[in-house]
């Protein structure tokens, strides 16, 4: 089979610890694809405790979500926050900005993937967003 090729285990699971670079309160973090070794694709599961997120960003070829256990949510750039109960997927096509996070209630575990590049940002003004989409 050619291409194709086993994958290890990814990284050992971080603990839940203080907020690491472009988050919002204490993750624990397993990288299960390298996106440095393995055609820039990221393949995360996160945990999130009450009331953590992500800082705002946006991806160049888009991110799927999908939450394993806890609740959490992805808010978009104009402020309209989806909730993401145990089961549910999202797709947030490419450039789109947005966060997410666990709700106050407990924490979330959500996985990831992400092909491409992320791009961290500022907190976004809703009005342009607005504009942009429209």
């Amino acid at each position: 089979m050619s291409g194709q090729r086993r994958i290890d285990a990814g990284s050992e699971p971080t603990e839940l610890g203080d907020a690491a670079p472009n988050f919002i309160g204490r993750v624990g973090f397993v990288q299960h694809v390298d996106p440095a070794s393995d055609e820039g694709v990221a393949v995360l599961t996160v945990r999130f405790a009450a009331g953590a997120a992500t800082a705002w960003h946006r991806h160049a070829r888009g991110q799927y979500l999908e939450s394993l256990e806890g609740a959490g949510w992805v808010e978009d750039g104009a402020g309209k926050r989806i909730p993401l109960p145990p089961g549910e997927r999202i797709w947030c096509p490419p450039g789109a900005i947005h966060r997410h996070g666990a709700s106050e209630g407990g924490d979330w575990l959500q996985f990831s993937i992400t092909p491409g590049p992320t791009e961290w940002g500022e907190d976004p003004d809703p009005v342009a967003v607005q504009a942009e989409e429209e």
